[in-house]
Parts: structure tokens; C-alpha cells; sequence
């Protein structure tokens, strides 16, 4: 009697189990080899967190103090001398932003890509574009971005300053896009078909989201020194 027990617990586990596979199959990106979580099964709470064990990534400090003196030295003076800046003036060498800003982006690219939309992790990137502020006179024109009213989102030292814009990518027949995770529409489009707002004819596919894209900008420069600014290391000249 224990024994037909036995086997009929087995029994039951081993149906609960093929269920269980039958309703959730694991997907493998066939790509890139990864195996992604089923359809609707992935965590919100473990963005961000639900990683592999891995080695951190490094550099050579030497690496890091030659590639940082050599963009001084060459792209840096090569802007300075170019006119476009004061002789007074000293161009942004860093930007920095702060982790919590960080992963809130990443958090949100990941969120409406993975969990919302089905997108496998592998497909998704950001891009950093080099970018610089405009001029003091036309901030006013980019209400509410770099201005709010009357007050300053960012300060006003940072005029014709480098800086970084990071645009959240997807991977669509080996090609990596700049897309936007809030609207469907740029998973399967390019950014300026659904947006018309960059000066181009092309007719819009649908604007659900005005002149405006996922994007991450405004972190601190230096110079001017930011609060903390002798935590900079390189490059050591």
C-alpha cells in the first residue's frame, strides 16, 4: 500500500512538472544563446538586480590616464583653438550622474522593453551621444529642459560645455536603433518616422508623445568644479 503511495506522488509531480513546462517554456535567444525568461514571467522587482555572477569589468589605470590625457591633448585643444569657445572659457572633460538617476533609467528602458513589450534583454543597448549645451541666449527656447520659468534646471557655467545624451537601442535585423521603450511604434520604426520634430519632411506614423523622447542628460560637469570636484583622478598630467 506505501508503495502504490509512493507512485502515485511521483506520478502527480512528474504531470505537475510537464504542465508546468507546457505553460512556461523557457526562450532562447538563438543569437546570442541566452536563455530569456517565458513570455509574462519576467520580475519587475529583479531588474537591475537579477544579474549572473560575473568578473567586474576593469581597465589598466595607466589605459584609463593615456586615453583621457590624449583626448586633452588632442580633441580638447583642438576644440579651444578652434574659436567656437572664450579663451576664458574651459571646456567639460567629465560628466557625472549620480547611481539612483542611473538605474532609474535603466530601470525604466528595461521595464517597458522586457516586461511590458516581450523584448529579450540581448536586443537592448544605450547610446551615448557627445553633445554640448547651446548658448546662454537660447535656453529660453528649450523650456522646460534646460529652464523651468525663471529658474535654471542647469547652470548657466555649463553654456557651449560638453556634455553626454544617452538614448535608449534595440537590435532589429543585426542593426542596433535608437528607440524610445514608451511608444510601440519606434520598436519597428526609426525615431525621426514616428517623431516628426528633427526638421526632416517625413510624415509622422503617429506622435502620442508631443517632441519628446526617453532619454538621460544633465548630469554634473567639470569643470566647472561640481560639489566634491577633487574626486576627479584623471588623467594625471
Amino acid at each position: 500500500m506505501k508503495n502504490n503511495y509512493l507512485i502515485v506522488l511521483l506520478i502527480v509531480i512528474v504531470v505537475a512538472f510537464v504542465l508546468y513546462i507546457w505553460k512556461y517554456p523557457p526562450q532562447t535567444d538563438t543569437k546570442k544563446g541566452d536563455v530569456q525568461p517565458a513570455k509574462g514571467q519576467v520580475d519587475a522587482e529583479t531588474i537591475c538586480m537579477g544579474q549572473p555572477e560575473i568578473s567586474a569589468p576593469t581597465l589598466r589605470l595607466d589605459l584609463i590616464n593615456r586615453m583621457t590625457k590624449d583626448y586633452i591633448e588632442h580633441q580638447l585643444k583642438a576644440i579651444q583653438n578652434s574659436g567656437r569657445m572664450n579663451d576664458s572659457d574651459v571646456d567639460a572633460r567629465t560628466m557625472w550622474l549620480d547611481l539612483k538617476t542611473l538605474k532609474r533609467f535603466l530601470y525604466y528602458i528595461e521595464y517597458h522593453a522586457t516586461v511590458q513589450n516581450d523584448v529579450p534583454i540581448t536586443r537592448l543597448g544605450i547610446r551615448s551621444y557627445y553633445a554640448s549645451y547651446p548658448i546662454e541666449d537660447d535656453w529660453d527656447d528649450y523650456d522646460p529642459d534646460l529652464m523651468d520659468g525663471t529658474d535654471d534646471i542647469v547652470p548657466r557655467e555649463y553654456e557651449k560645455r560638453h556634455s553626454l545624451i544617452f538614448i535608449p537601442t534595440i537590435e532589429r535585423g543585426g542593426k542596433v536603433y535608437d528607440f524610445d521603450p514608451r511608444n510601440i511604434d519606434t520598436y519597428e520604426h526609426t525615431l525621426d518616422q514616428v517623431y516628426d520634430h528633427l526638421e526632416r519632411n517625413s510624415k509622422p506614423i503617429m506622435v502620442l508623445f508631443g517632441d519628446r523622447t526617453t532619454s538621460q542628460n544633465h548630469g554634473s560637469l567639470f569643470p566647472p568644479d561640481p560639489p566634491g570636484g577633487e574626486g576627479v583622478t584623471f588623467p594625471q598630467l
